[in-house]
C-alpha cells in the first residue's frame, strides 16, 4: 500500500510539475508576444514627437512601413464602417474585431482616436503579424486580412506606396 501511494504521489508531482512547466512556458511566450495592460502605450510620452518613429522603434519595426500603411482618407480621430459591419479606427485602421483583445491589454476603443496611440497600437498589431509571418510583406498584408487573395493584394498596394512615395524620408 505504501509503495502504491508513493507511485501515485510521484505521478501527481510529475504531472503537477509538467503543468507548471507548460504554464510558465506559455506565460513566457504570451508575455513577450502580447504585452499586458499599458505596455502597448507605455513609452508614449507626448504626441508632439514623431509617433511613427517612436512606435516603430519600440516594436522593432521600420517606421516607413507604418507610414505607408496609413489610410490617407482617414482622419486620425475618425472611424470608418466597413462593408462587413466592422469599424476601422484612425489612420492605422485598427479594426473593431480587435477591441476585445485590446481591452484585455488595457486599451479602450476611445483611445484609438488619439493619433499617436493609434500608431502605437498599429505597430503592436503589425509586430504580432511579423511574429507569425516573418518580417515580410505578407505580414504587412495580413495586418488587414489573412485571406490570401486580400492579404497579397494589400501587401502589394502598401509596398507600392512605400516604394513610390519614398516614405522612409518623409513624415506624415
Amino acid at each position: 500500500m505504501k509503495t502504491q501511494m508513493s507511485r501515485i504521489s510521484k505521478l501527481c508531482m510529475s504531472a503537477a510539475g509538467l503543468l507548471v512547466i507548460v504554464a510558465l512556458t506559455l506565460w513566457h511566450f504570451y508575455a513577450r508576444e502580447m504585452p499586458r495592460n499599458t505596455e502597448i502605450l507605455a513609452p508614449l510620452k507626448t504626441a508632439s514627437a514623431d509617433c511613427f518613429d517612436q512606435a516603430g522603434a519600440y516594436q522593432g519595426i521600420d517606421a516607413s512601413v507604418l507610414r505607408a500603411m496609413t489610410d490617407p482618407t482617414a482622419a486620425s480621430d475618425s472611424a470608418k464602417r466597413n462593408r462587413n459591419g466592422t469599424l476601422n479606427v484612425g489612420r492605422m485602421g485598427i479594426n473593431s474585431v480587435n477591441f476585445h483583445e485590446l481591452a484585455e491589454q488595457g486599451v479602450k476603443p476611445g483611445q484609438l482616436l488619439d493619433a499617436c496611440k493609434n500608431e502605437y497600437v498599429g505597430a503592436w498589431y503589425l509586430k504580432k503579424k511579423i511574429a507569425k509571418y516573418g518580417n515580410t510583406w505578407t505580414a504587412v498584408g495580413a495586418y488587414y486580412s489573412e485571406t490570401p487573395a486580400i492579404r497579397d493584394q494589400r501587401a502589394s498596394k502598401i509596398y507600392e506606396i512605400w516604394r513610390q512615395n519614398d516614405v522612409r524620408k518623409k513624415s506624415v
